[in-house]
């Protein structure tokens, strides 16, 4: 198991910050 670690996903206007479990 891994932490809950933000990580970024590129969007087609700008890069939004997304919470994954993994």
């Amino acid at each position: 198991m891994s932490p809950t670690s933000p990580v970024i996903r590129m969007s087609p206007t700008s890069p939004v910050i997304c919470m994954s479990p993994t």
